[in-house]
């Protein structure tokens, strides 16, 4: 749905989307997955700054000053870079963290073109470049006035909406994700094999049924006992750990709630009897589900319950 919305922002105009993941949500939420495409400026300028190792460092350095300068600033702006190209800047915060960071570019706003040049002189000097490839480039950028801009921005906070209402409605541990500023995020469990990352996506979206190695392995079409010994020995733990992970993130976030009972979340979250649910619940969080669910009610976080601490599922903050 996210890369939809994407296309339909771009075919309103000349400039492109997206989105700076800095914690891993789009791999997680169906609804937010991304093509490579979204995931990274495309455009002929940029393709040619990052065509040296050292160019593409340095694009990589801007990023990550950009994605601290909206976290900052905690709302969208517009800025140009170390080249002089401008882009728009939309941060995503959910539950006080930062989530990721949409682009909108890459453009010269009408005015800055003689700061564009400037720029991108001064680089090529420092990195003893041809500045020309980059002119060249530059004439075939997108440009916009001044007074358009508000519009621009519009559509940004529209794709930001859609992200925020997608991860309220995800049911995930969003706020215990990790925020990396690194440009072009790759968290740890994002680094695993693919039959691993396969086997945490299958978890996700299936936490609620009866779930065991047997299941997985052959919906993954490998054996069981494989899939066993790489998860541990990619992650630390074993599978059947991580969907009881799993499902007590869940079980968290609806306690919070407080809309259902706790013998309903047992159930909701894919626990077959409600005493084992407990036990589990303990054994991770260090209270009983009751305590725990009285505890969101006063405000007051127990004293066992660490919520930073790496017991949960998201294995790339370990």
């Amino acid at each position: 749905m996210l890369e939809r919305l994407c296309r339909l922002v771009e075919e309103a105009g000349d400039l492109r989307v997206n989105f700076e993941d800095l914690t891993g949500i789009t791999f997680d939420i169906s609804e937010l997955r991304l093509s490579s495409r979204f995931r990274m400026h495309t455009c002929d300028f940029c393709a040619h700054a990052r065509e040296s190792s050292i160019g593409h460092g340095d694009c990589i350095h801007n990023k990550i000053l950009t994605n601290k300068l909206a976290k900052k600033r905690n709302e969208g702006f517009m800025g140009q870079c170390h080249l002089g190209v401008t882009d728009m800047v939309e941060p995503v915060f959910f539950c006080e963290r930062e989530m990721g960071v949409f682009y909108y570019g890459s453009v010269l706003l009408e005015g800055t073109e003689g700061l564009a040049r400037e720029r991108i002189f001064r680089y090529c000097a420092r990195r003893n470049f041809d500045p020309e490839p980059y002119l060249d480039q530059m004439k075939n950028l997108p440009r916009i006035h001044p007074d358009d801009v508000p519009v621009y921005l519009g559509r940004l906070k529209l794709l930001r909406d859609f992200m925020l209402n997608a991860l309220k409605a995800s049911g995930l541990p969003v706020a215990r994700y990790r925020t990396e500023m690194n440009a072009q995020f790759l968290s740890n469990h994002h680094q695993f094999s693919q039959l691993v990352q396969s086997a945490m996506r299958y978890v996700h979206r299936n936490y609620e049924e009866e779930l065991s190695i047997e299941r997985i392995a052959s919906e993954l079409k490998c054996h069981p006992t494989y899939l066993s010994r790489s998860f541990k020995k990619n992650v630390g733990f074993g599978l059947a750990e991580y969907v009881k992970r799993v499902r007590i993130d869940h079980s968290i976030q609806l306690l919070a709630m407080g809309r259902f009972s706790v013998g309903e979340i047992c159930y909701i979250v894919g626990f077959q009897d409600q005493s084992h649910f407990g036990k589990v619940f303990r054994s991770f969080v260090g209270v009983t589900p009751n305590a725990f669910r009285e505890s969101c009610k006063s405000g007051r976080q127990p004293a066992s319950l660490n919520l930073s601490s790496p017991l949960l599922s998201n294995v790339g903050s370990l």
